[in-house]
């Protein structure tokens, strides 16, 4: 046997002995466990994957099926919490960064499927059908008062 075919022959043992082992290893394995362990030894944290794009540390454009994705998942978040729940703690419990959650929420409170009371981070969202009636009635639509262009803006201040 040429010295090649010895090496070759050596080597398939020890990848067949290794997946062996491998498998082994991963039958009683939990998916959560397998998931977390998929990122190597060197990752931070556990967290998915927030940033897209070239790794610049910028944020990457979202299309508008994965915001309408991440509102429903707000929604379904805020459905089983009927006290509603701040931006902060919407954030923890779906594992997002906070600049991804802006344009979601927006999404939802211009739908009417979310609402919110509260100013500046003391903001509470509900889903609408669980919200109190206060916050509901005082979340309806406002009719907007049409925007004065500016001739007519100084000829507003003019008068007495």
């Amino acid at each position: 046997m040429s010295l090649q075919k010895a090496i070759e022959s050596k080597l398939q043992a020890h990848i067949a002995m290794i997946a062996a082992e491998i498998v082994e290893s991963l039958k009683g394995a939990t998916l959560q466990e397998l998931l977390s362990s998929s990122a190597g030894p060197k990752a931070k944290s556990t967290k998915a994957p927030t940033m897209r794009g070239s790794g610049s540390g910028a944020l990457g454009r979202r299309t508008p099926e994965e915001i309408e994705e991440t509102m429903l998942q707000i929604a379904a978040l805020l459905g089983s919490n009927p006290s509603g729940l701040r931006a902060e703690q919407i954030k923890d419990l779906l594992n997002m960064e906070a600049a991804l959650l802006a344009r979601p929420i927006e999404v939802g409170l211009d739908s009417g499927q979310i609402v919110k009371t509260g100013q500046k981070r003391a903001t509470t969202y509900f889903l609408t059908s669980l919200a109190p009636k206060a916050v509901v009635k005082k979340a309806a639509p406002k009719k907007a008062a049409p925007k004065k262009t500016g001739a007519k803006k100084k000829a507003a201040k003019k008068k007495p």
